[in-house]
């Protein structure tokens, strides 16, 4: 099976109330593009990722609203920073790492929430059960060319609006080379 690989740059997921906290309370979530996935989109708006260090990094806002806010950021991204975020899938941030968050008018401090993102498979129902793929199943992907490698320990996550692709990020794209999205044969 063939499916593609994107790159996911370090971004923000945000829950109104936060956003409101940093943009303002008549502020509004404001569509750039859309987004690979169904529904989601990248806005224009971006906040600061502050760091331990006094150094700070923005990232771009991915709409829509989240019950939850949560910072995915890359192993080089916690270095410049100087923080220790936790590998672990999206949206789940029990014992994730804690960040401030800064905007035009306000800034927020997380106990929780700042990730590295685990590598995963969107997919939906339908295709999942004719892939014979499962919900938190492991699976790899192996990238031909001059750089190609096998991504191992990929987790399928599945959502009746989602379309097939594997998400890294930033630094495993450019170990493998990677400048657009790409298609990789999928190892079961």
């Amino acid at each position: 099976m063939i499916v593609k690989i994107e790159t996911s740059a370090r971004h923000i997921h945000l829950k109104e109330a936060d956003f409101k906290a940093c943009f303002g309370a008549e502020a509004q979530l404001a569509k750039e593009f859309d987004l690979g996935q169904s529904g989601e989109f990248a806005s224009n708006q971006r906040l600061k990722i502050l760091g331990a260090n006094g150094r700070f990094l923005e990232a771009r806002i991915i709409g829509p609203y989240r019950p939850q806010t949560q910072v995915e950021i890359s192993i080089s991204d916690a270095k410049i920073l100087g923080l220790a975020p936790h590998l672990c899938l999206s949206g789940q941030l029990a014992g994730s790492g804690s960040v401030t968050l800064e905007g035009p008018l306000g800034k927020i401090k997380l106990k929780e929430g700042l990730i590295i993102a685990k590598r995963h498979l969107h997919l939906d129902p339908a295709t999942a059960a004719a892939w014979g793929l499962s919900e938190g199943q492991s699976v790899s992907a192996r990238l031909e060319g001059e750089r190609g490698l096998t991504f191992d320990n990929i987790i399928v996550r599945l959502k009746e609006n989602h379309h097939p692709a594997i998400h890294i990020d930033t630094d495993e794209a450019n170990a493998a080379g990677l400048t657009k999205s790409t298609d990789a044969e999928l190892v079961i």
